[in-house]
């Protein structure tokens, strides 16, 4: 069986498991980090409340990257009434707020984009190439980090 949708199955399936079954010990929460959006409004991941926070690593110029913005779109519409909650970061030290945001603009992103030129969301979640995802549960523990899903040799043709 091959798994079309990594993050979609992970979210739908994390989502089943109840708040009170036990987990492996003591998982310690990631580093807290702040990120702002062109408007200057902050985003905190210590803030976050949702069941599960989904951070998409993203590139301004990876065509790879800019295939997936759909994708993600409709994880963020879709599973948003089931407590989860994505962000896009363009943690490239060039890219600038306005950019980040124009380019979502361009794009239709359906979600809030930031730039962390600094890398605080890099150093604190650990991707290591975009396209990638970092899944953190309620807690802000880290679930999942890896491949958006299995598509990615389909979308080099």
């Amino acid at each position: 069986m091959a798994l079309r949708f990594i993050v979609p199955a992970l979210v739908a399936g994390l989502a089943l498991v109840p708040s009170g079954v036990a987990r492996p010990a003591d998982p310690k929460p990631v580093a807290a980090f702040t990120l702002a959006d062109a408007d200057g409004k902050k985003w905190a991941v210590a803030d976050q409340k949702a069941k599960f926070t989904v951070v998409a690593f993203l590139a301004l110029e990876c065509p790879m990257s800019n295939g997936y913005l759909p994708v993600l779109g409709e994880v963020a519409t879709k599973y948003a009434d089931k407590g989860v909650a994505l962000v896009g970061v363009f943690p490239d030290t060039e890219t600038t707020p306005a950019q980040a945001a124009a380019h979502a603009k361009e794009y239709k992103v359906l979600f809030p984009v930031f730039a962390d030129r600094e890398q605080v969301s890099v150093a604190a979640l650990g991707p290591k190439v975009t396209p990638e995802v970092v899944v953190l549960d309620e807690k802000l523990v880290v679930r999942y980090r890896g491949r958006i899903d299995d598509g990615f040799a389909a979308r080099l043709k």
